[in-house]
Formats: structure tokens, sequence, C-alpha cells
């Protein structure tokens, strides 16, 4: 979810706040339950307009490489105890856009590491997501382990998943 009035720019026209309870609404008489974020929201109250339509949040504090992972902790800090949160997120197919900094694969897959790993140590009560555009190879799901709980993907197959669920099936577990 990134609301940005139409002709606006992301990200310095986002806003949680004028479109939160249009678009729960909408999202509810659709039955949907859950939404991933493109920026962090920080906004309790923006939150509480999701809990109250009983959809959960996957909220992304991690999206782009020129941002101090530091930075985390403070993104987290306002909404760490809201119920709304179902997961945090860290990287948008990260492995196209190099976290928007054109890192390497190398220095991409280090970055993630680090970035989930302070939001871990920040809130280790909600697991951890990312997203990757395909399926992740076996090698990066052993290297990232335990640190990544859920992995979301961005299949672009045009109008077939191919044979996406194959490649799946074949994934280690665990």
């Amino acid at each position: 979810w990134n609301p940005v009035r139409r002709g606006g720019k992301h990200p310095q026209d986002l806003d949680f706040r004028g479109f939160v309870e249009t678009d729960a609404e909408i999202m509810a008489l659709a039955g949907i339950n859950v939404l991933r974020t493109y920026e962090p929201i920080t906004d309790p109250e923006v939150l509480d307009v999701f809990w109250k339509k009983k959809i959960f949040v996957l909220n992304s504090v991690y999206l782009n490489a020129h941002t101090d992972v530091g930075a985390i902790p403070g993104k987290m800090a306002p909404v760490m105890h809201h119920p709304a949160v179902l997961m945090w997120v860290v990287g948008n197919e990260w492995n196209y856009n190099g976290f928007y900094q054109k890192l390497s694969m190398d220095a991409a897959k280090n970055l993630l590491k680090g970035a989930a790993r302070k939001v871990r140590a920040t809130d280790n009560s909600r697991p951890i997501a990312t997203v990757f555009g395909s399926v992740p190879p076996a090698w990066l799901l052993q290297f990232v382990g335990d640190d990544i709980d859920a992995w979301g993907i961005n299949q672009y197959k045009e109008l077939s998943f191919g044979g996406l669920f194959d490649q799946l099936a074949g994934l280690p577990t665990g």
C-alpha cells in the first residue's frame, strides 16, 4: 500500500492519514485482510484504522540501501507493539534493484542479512519477511537462514505462473 495522490510523487507525497479511512473500507469490502507497505507506517492511528477493519500490516522498515541500517529501530519504535503489525519487511525486489543503489548480489544479500538482524534485535516477537523478484535460489535461502522467516515473490511471467510452484516445491524447507 502506497497512498500517493494522483499526480503526486513517491515518497514525498505519501499520505497515509489522508487515504487510510477510504482505502481500508474498500479493502475490507474486497475481503483483504493483509497488506504490505512500500514505506513504513509509523503512525499508530493509521494502524488503528486497519486494525478496526481486521486488516493486518506487513510493515516495510528497510527498502533503500542509501538508508543506514541503524535507522531501522526508529522506524519500528512508534508502532512496535501495535497489534495490526503482523510482520516487518526488509527489501523489495532487491535482487533486481540492488536496494535502489545498484548493489551487487553479494553486497545486497549481506545487507539483507544485516538489516534483518537489526529488525530481530529490535523486535524478536514478529516474523521478518523479504520480497524477492522471482524464486530465490537455494544457496540464498541457505545463506540467509533463519534471519528471514517469510519470502514474498514478485513473479513476472505475463499471464502465467510458469513453473513457479514446481520451483518452490524443489527448494529446501529448513
